[in-house]
């Protein structure tokens, strides 16, 4: 091996038919949400006669646009893809015969709505199913009939508006291990059984601070509360929490407490003195599914809320806390809720000091032809040649936009 290029690892798609016998029907596709389509166009989503010439356009697998949109807005909500794909006689005979007949259509959405999709080629319905589990979702569906030589209309129906990896025809019938056959087999690695390593897990590394950062994730008070319970007295900053239990801010029912359904963390911390001439912000960020249903969680200093989650497992919390954090000793809480099966937070917390600017220079003005900022614009490849100070020579340049788009306007703007 001279380098990771040579190094080989299966693709999932490639144990279920994507191979060198199929063929990708990935591309640009027409697509609307189901709430901009009437009854009557929903009822005809496969039919070939339907106009979608003005439908938004497109490319899946490879626009993860829906997908993200889905994760941070929480819009979980249905949509119909369409696309004509061309198949010459010659490949639709090929596929036939290896399939021994038969053809099929793998979509791999990897949505987890474990709600209904269904695909239709041609106008014909090949079929409509449903991921039972919370794993990313994939369906196959047998369509050897469906298929024309020349032009051919693919209709999905999909409940999460995603199409994240791969679609695609192949005659190879769809098999789970240990039906892959003997190359197959030796390729494939099967952890469902597995629960218990045989080596006991080393400490994570631990990651030096960053410059003008206190580390938030160590070391916190924390104590159990019902759902019946009220969190205000724990949270008064005259408790004593001296006996409390001390865990990491993160997930408590695999730090001594697996029955517990809420529960509040707290930290004492001390601002430096030199931490008084910038802004002082608080960071938790984390990847996924960062909050923990039911997604209720606050931040408190000093016996004061300071941040409310909101009811969205992506919330992600940055805050600047300057006017608060005086240098000195403080107090940090959380109050969180939960279910009584993994909850807390799975992410990292810190707070951050940035200096005041040694100087600052202003971009505004006249930016691309016709666009003046601050002032309301498509700002879609806006771009301005400005000459930077000579001062900034030897520090550190930030590119700040102080203002708040103005969403009441389709243009968004500063």
């Amino acid at each position: 091996m001279t380098s990771w290029g040579d190094v080989r690892v299966p693709e999932v798609a490639g144990f279920l038919g994507w191979n060198t016998d199929a063929v990708d029907v990935g591309g640009s596709w027409r697509f609307a949400y189901d709430r901009d389509l009437s009854a009557e166009q929903i009822a005809k989503w496969a039919d070939p006669a339907l106009a979608d010439e003005d439908w938004s356009r497109l490319t899946a697998p490879g626009d993860d646009h829906p997908r993200f949109r889905n994760q941070q807005q929480e819009l979980r909500v249905p949509a119909v893809f369409r696309r004509v794909f061309s198949l010459s006689d010659a490949r639709r005979r090929e596929l036939l015969d290896k399939g021994q007949g038969k053809c099929y259509l793998y979509v791999w959405s990897l949505d987890r709505s474990r709600q209904q999709l269904a695909a239709a080629i041609n106008g014909t319905h090949v079929g409509e199913a449903t991921h039972s589990d919370h794993s990313p979702a994939w369906h196959v569906f047998e369509v050897g009939r469906t298929l024309r030589r020349g032009e051919n209309l693919l209709a999905l129906h999909l409940p999460w508006c995603e199409l994240a990896y791969r679609i695609y025809l192949s005659p190879t019938r769809p098999r789970c291990y240990p039906d892959l056959g003997p190359e197959g087999n030796a390729r494939w690695v099967d952890f469902r059984d597995w629960w218990q390593g045989t080596v006991e897990p080393r400490s994570a590394p631990k990651v030096p601070a960053l410059k003008n950062a206190i580390p938030m994730n160590e070391d916190w008070a924390f104590a159990p509360i019902s759902k019946t319970e009220s969190a205000d007295a724990k949270l008064d900053p005259a408790v004593d929490d001296a006996d409390w239990a001390r865990i990491d801010l993160g997930i408590w029912n695999v730090q001594g407490f697996p029955d517990a359904t809420g529960g509040v963390f707290r930290k004492r911390v001390t601002i430096p003195a030199d931490w008084s001439s910038g802004r002082i912000w608080a960071w938790l960020v984390g990847s996924g599914d960062m909050l923990r249903p039911p997604y209720r969680v606050k931040l408190y200093s000093d016996g004061k809320l300071r941040w409310p989650s909101g009811n969205s497992r992506y919330s992600m919390m940055s805050i600047d806390l300057t006017d608060q954090l005086p240098p000195g000793r403080h107090l940090f809480a959380w109050e969180m809720e939960g279910t009584g099966k993994f909850d807390g937070v799975v992410g990292d917390m810190w707070l951050e000091y940035v200096p005041d600017p040694v100087f600052t220079q202003s971009a505004a003005g006249q930016w691309s032809t016709g666009i003046t900022l601050p002032g309301q614009a498509t700002l879609t490849g806006a771009k301005r040649t400005f000459r930077l100070d000579p001062r900034a020579k030897d520090y550190l340049v930030q590119f700040y936009i102080d203002g708040k788009p103005d969403r009441r306007h389709p243009l968004y703007g500063l």
